[in-house]
């Protein structure tokens, strides 16, 4: 299996996707990316199954003159020829394009709303569509807007729709206005500058973390407590998420507000809990481990801040570490994971910070790759033996030796085919 996956790797070194992740800002002149825009944009679906047909009797009509195929291929090129001449010499389009839609989301999750259009030209437009010039890698545009026709002067909102997979902070440059009147062969194309940056989070998977049924009560002097669903003060109620016991459910609240909400407890609100994200790992072969630690990571904050469990975040950012204490709202954290990259972690910056998320926490979750194991010392070293802690690793190699941890500390050992269950359970 781990051969397969890092042939896999391998062969997408070659792929035009690569191409442009690596030289971004050439690429946007390449004669491959201009091959590339103009094959989506100025033909229709019809235009470019004619272009096909073209070309496929125009590179031996050079060897075949005066038979047939020379004569397809004359009156193909003469065809698209006129539709070319016809779009772009007379037919006018001038419009005005204004954004109105989300800047944020998960990956996975789509940006929806709408793109106001204004025909500011002398005629009606006809045959009308709307769509990016450029989507970010891994983003698709599902359903492009189609419009029969735009008066003159009037103003229209369209929908817009588009769904990134990727996690990233990216700039939408342009939106291409084209017409495919009136043989819906050839596009004629306007394209608008209209920069919009958005941040898409990490994917928000489906987990399930074990109940914590005892702690360190952080608010009375580090003195264990044994609780009891029965025995905690009850303190209020929230809205139901994803994982919620059964018994947690306030159904006679449910019936009265016609939606789920969960108990609770004031054993709920003492655990504070503590998230470290080790950005760190190997090689090209690890970046898929990678990336599904930082997927694990957003998920456990999403499930924890959603359950109003007091969280705390540790990460590395540009080399230099970063520590968000008492979290109330998890966007600043799904934000500093969805431009983390690969940094160099410091060991004494580590067992600093570590020393100082421990004294505010009663549990701990520290997530990365399996290179986080070269930081084993620090983590032993610097975390109380009274703060339980779960060390949670990606790796292909399933079956490698790990180094003895103390009563306190456990590994939890992840694959990418873990993630692939409708649900991942972190026990």
């Amino acid at each position: 299996m781990a051969f397969w996956v890092k042939t896999r790797k391998v062969l997408s070194l070659f792929s035009f996707n690569y191409y442009r992740k690596l030289i971004p800002k050439g690429v946007q002149a390449s004669f491959f990316l201009k091959i590339h825009r103009w094959w989506n944009e100025q033909l229709t679906t019809i235009g470019k199954a004619i272009f096909t047909v073209w070309l496929i009797f125009c590179l031996p009509s050079p060897f075949m003159y005066g038979k047939t195929p020379f004569y397809i291929c004359i009156a193909l090129g003469t065809f698209n020829l006129f539709n070319y001449l016809i779009a772009y010499f007379l037919i006018h389009l001038k419009v005005e394009v204004d954004r109105n839609h989300p800047t944020t989301t998960h990956a996975g999750n789509e940006i929806s709303g709408f793109i106001t259009l204004k025909n500011q030209g002398f005629s009606t437009l006809k045959d009308i569509e709307v769509f990016e010039r450029e989507l970010p890698l891994g983003t698709t545009q599902p359903e492009i807007p189609f419009l029969m026709e735009l008066k003159k002067n009037q103003s229209i909102s369209v929908p817009y729709k588009i769904i990134p997979n990727n996690r990233g902070e990216y700039t939408l440059k342009a939106i291409v206005v084209s017409t495919t009147y009136p043989f819906g062969i050839i596009r004629k194309v306007k394209i608008k500058k209209s920069d919009q940056k958005i941040i898409v989070y990490p994917q928000i998977l489906n987990i399930e973390l074990p109940r914590i049924s005892f702690g360190t009560s952080i608010n009375q002097n580090q003195k264990q407590k044994i609780y009891d669903i029965e025995q905690q003060e009850y303190v209020g109620n929230r809205e139901y998420a994803y994982g919620d016991q059964y018994n947690t459910i306030d159904h006679k609240a449910w019936g009265r507000i016609g939606y789920p909400v969960t108990k609770v407890y004031q054993n709920d609100i003492e655990n504070s809990i503590g998230i470290v994200f080790l950005p760190t790992y190997k090689n090209l072969f690890d970046e898929d481990n990678f990336e599904n630690a930082i997927k694990i990571t957003s998920s456990i904050i999403h499930y924890l801040t959603s359950r109003k469990s007091i969280v705390s975040y540790l990460t590395f950012h540009q080399n230099s570490p970063e520590i968000l204490l008492d979290i109330a709202e998890p966007e600043k954290v799904f934000e500093l994971l969805a431009i983390s990259r690969k940094t160099n972690i410091n060991k004494e910056e580590l067992s600093l910070k570590l020393s100082e998320l421990s004294s505010n926490v009663n549990k701990l979750y520290i997530i990365g790759t399996d290179n986080i194991m070269k930081f084993s010392e620090q983590i032993i070293a610097s975390i109380p033996n009274d703060i339980h802690t779960s060390i949670i690793l990606f790796s292909e190699e399933t079956k490698r030796p790990l180094p003895n941890l103390p009563n306190h500390m456990h590994y939890i050992l992840l694959t990418n085919t873990s993630l692939k269950n409708e649900s991942v359970t972190l026990a």
